[in-house]
């Protein structure tokens, strides 16, 4: 997982959603 960014929690909920 990247940290570099800090953006929203439900878009990195998204994006962790996207991975799996």
């Amino acid at each position: 997982m990247m940290m570099r960014d800090k953006p929203s929690h439900a878009q990195r909920n998204l994006l962790l959603f996207s991975f799996i």
